[in-house]
């Protein structure tokens, strides 16, 4: 009997809620006897469905009875959810023998599925119709799926037929477009080697003008093309006689106009700068030379260079010849600081000449030249004097200006930095007006602002000539600064107090006058200018030069023989430079050494006042006191003590005597406020010895009574304040 649902399968499926089991897969025996054809329809055997569950029901029994093999083949976790089913724990709970209540389950079980085979059989009809709808749907999509296939197989035809297509038409595709490419370059390489007769003409016959330039450029990419692309071609070699044939005509053509325009005398720098600025649109009419006739174009360069080179030369010697006209002479051979006036005087009138003299030592009015330097100063054009360094810088304003503006141009038109040729004659002229003017200078200051001048030029100069050039004027302004400098260090180091008619006790010598102005200017343009006058490393002789003044001070000292006057003198004059370097707020060890000199006789000065006033009393301390460890001893007898308080109060000794002090200070000494610092200095070491009288009394001798007589610190204090503010 054939089965249409059967499967290898031999297991039963539990059939879910309706609590019974049925072969594998629901599959239901089906008898096709009777004669009936299974695809015309089925029907179902009740009897046969009820004997295969009477024999599933047999075997599933005997399965169930063996309770041995069921309990070994299962695992401890099994029998544990066994265990804790509530079913089963009611049945141990009740005492219930095992086998009997599977035997009872079982039955019922049986009968369950019985019920359900009933309403199994019930349905057959349905299920046959079910049967039947399927197997024609099964026909159906073998049909479709035929089709299917047919259609699969055509497209896969026309898709390889589509892929052939494409790869022909990309090979069409790029057989086009190297045509296309083979024929732009072929029209490009015909376009740049072709000659126009336009072109032609105009290189050959037309004037030079801002067209010619144009067609010219047109022209030259020609000649390169033909040039990088070789005689490997037979066109380019038939052509390229044609284009150096033209070459030749156009060089020579702009040979004649360049020499035209450039082998010339100018009248000045003006019409020079006139030209350069017309001429440089024309650049590449010289580049094309250049490039195809170098020898030509060097012989351009070479007239050009040697009219230039005689423009400047005549340039720089106009103005030098006006410097010459109106230059002022400063310093003198004379005019060293150590030289007596009287060496200085007319030899007619006996008067000195004071004209422009105040600047021979200082800067003034002449630290104006290096205002702004950054900028260009103009050359005076009226008759007014000035000093050499003011003009030169004028000059050599001018000079670095036209230099650069050349050097622009070269670079530029030529192609080429600044040649020598142009600047070698004038820069020789002007070496020979600086050796000029310093063979005859003793300026210093003159020749450090020189200096500034140049480096601040040389500081900007990138040109190797210039700086050769700035360098070898350093050098010559160096030799002669160290050389004058030298002059008024001897001057000092062999001066004489003797030597000099007048030295005034309250007024600063004119020396230390000179050498005051000398030094601040000095130290003045070391701190502007600090990277131009480091260059000159004078700071060796310029310790011998206040060293030297120092010494003539001191000589000059010795001619006063009254009481502190040579500490007046000494004050007085060296007040002169500290003044003046406070007025420029100046730091250095010039400026260090003379205020250690200030403080060293400031300090002789009041001592030697304290013991002309008050000599019992500084003797008296002096004598009793260890100024190291600040210590006092007792004299042993009360009575120089009694004196001196004694000597204090009567008549007010002490008041009558700083006022007397204060009224000579401020007559001697010819700064105020260094009047003012001295009598502080003596009110505070007034103070210093007789607090120390008081401490002595406080020490060993409290049981001495003065009474009303007795002067206190307090005392003196007060009454210095009043003379002296904030002592």
């Amino acid at each position: 009997m054939y089965n249409p649902f059967s499967d290898s399968s031999e297991e039963d499926i539990d059939l879910g809620d309706n609590g019974f089991t049925v072969p594998a897969n629901n599959i239901i025996p089906v008898n096709y006897d009777n004669g009936m054809d299974s695809n015309n329809g089925i029907e179902v055997n009740g009897d046969s469905l009820l004997k295969s569950l009477s024999d599933s029901e047999s075997c599933s029994s005997e399965e169930s009875l063996d309770l041995e093999s069921f309990w070994t083949d299962i695992s401890d976790s099994e029998i544990k959810q066994f265990l804790d089913d509530p079913g089963i724990k009611d049945a141990f709970d009740k005492g219930v023998d095992l086998t009997d209540f599977c035997g009872e389950i079982l039955e019922e079980l049986h009968e369950v599925e019985l019920e359900n085979a009933v309403q199994y059989i019930e349905k057959g009809d349905d299920i046959v119709d079910i049967y039947d709808k399927l197997t024609f749907c099964e026909d159906t999509l073998d049909k479709i799926d035929n089709v299917i296939g047919n259609f699969g197989n055509t497209l896969a035809a026309i898709a390889k037929d589509i892929r052939e297509q494409q790869k022909r038409s990309q090979e069409d595709l790029v057989k086009l477009n190297n045509r296309k490419e083979i024929e732009g370059k072929l029209s490009q390489f015909l376009n740049d080697i072709d000659l126009p007769k336009n072109l032609i003409r105009i290189i050959a016959r037309s004037k030079i003008n801002r067209a010619y330039v144009e067609y010219l450029s047109i022209f030259e990419a020609k000649c390169q093309f033909v040039e990088k692309t070789g005689s490997n071609v037979k066109v380019v070699n038939e052509q390229k006689k044609k284009i150096d044939a033209l070459i030749t005509k156009a060089c020579s053509k702009i040979h004649k106009w360049l020499l035209s325009k450039l082998d010339r005398q100018f009248r000045n720098v003006q019409s020079l700068n006139k030209l350069q600025d017309g001429i440089i649109r024309y650049k590449p009419i010289f580049t094309f030379l250049k490039s195809h006739q170098p020898e030509k174009s060097e012989e351009i360069i070479e007239r050009y260079q040697t009219g230039i080179s005689v423009l400047f030369y005549t340039h720089i010697r106009y103005y030098i010849n006006r410097i010459g006209s109106l230059q002022y002479q400063l310093a003198s051979k004379n005019d060293i600081i150590g030289e007596p006036e009287s060496k200085i005087q007319n030899f007619f009138t006996s008067v000195i000449e004071l004209k422009n003299r105040g600047n021979v030592y200082s800067l003034a009015t002449r630290q104006s030249t290096l205002n702004n330097l950054e900028e260009i100063l103009e050359f005076p054009e009226g008759k007014e004097k000035k000093p050499y360094e003011y003009l030169y810088r004028c000059l050599i304003d001018m000079f670095i200006t036209s230099a650069d503006k050349e050097d622009k141009f070269n670079n530029e038109f030529f192609g080429i930095t600044l040649s020598e040729n142009i600047l070698s004659r004038s820069i020789a002229l002007l070496n020979q007006n600086l050796e000029s003017f310093l063979s005859s200078c003793f300026d210093c200051i003159g020749i450090l602002i020189l200096q500034c001048i140049y480096h601040k030029h040389f500081r900007n100069c990138t040109k190797r000539n210039l700086i050769d050039y700035f360098a070898t004027s350093t050098n010559l302004l160096r030799d002669r600064f160290n050389y004058v400098l030298d002059m008024h260090i001897n001057s000092l180091l062999n001066a004489k107090a003797k030597n000099y008619s007048e030295i005034d006790l309250r007024t600063p010598h004119y020396v230390m006058r000179r050498y005051s102005e000398f030094i601040i200017s000095i130290l003045v343009l070391c701190n502007i200018y600090p990277g131009a006058v480091i260059q000159f490393h004078m700071s060796d002789m310029m310790e011998q030069l206040r060293t030297n003044m120092a010494a003539l001070l001191v000589d000059m000292s010795e001619t006063f023989t009254k009481h502190n006057e040579k500490e007046i003198f000494i004050i007085n004059n060296v007040n002169l430079i500290l003044t003046l370097a406070e007025k420029r707020t100046i730091l250095s060890p010039d400026i260090e050494f003379w205020e250690t000199i200030l403080a060293q006789n400031s300090d002789a000065y009041a001592q030697n006042e304290l013991r002309s006033h008050f000599n019992e009393l500084v003797s008296f301390i002096d004598a009793h006191w260890d100024r190291e460890t600040d210590q006092i001893t007792d004299p042993g007898n009360e009575d120089p003590i009694i004196e001196i308080a004694e000597l204090f109060y009567e008549d007010n000794y002490w008041k009558s005597t700083l006022h007397n002090l204060n009224s000579s200070i401020l007559k001697l000494f010819s700064n105020f406020d260094r009047g003012i610092m001295i009598m502080r200095k003596i009110g505070n070491e007034l103070l210093v010895y007789y607090g120390l009288l008081e401490r002595m009394v406080n020490q060993f001798y409290r049981d001495i009574s003065y009474g009303v007589r007795l002067t206190t610190s307090k005392q003196i204090r007060y009454e210095l304040k009043l003379i002296i503010p904030q002592i």
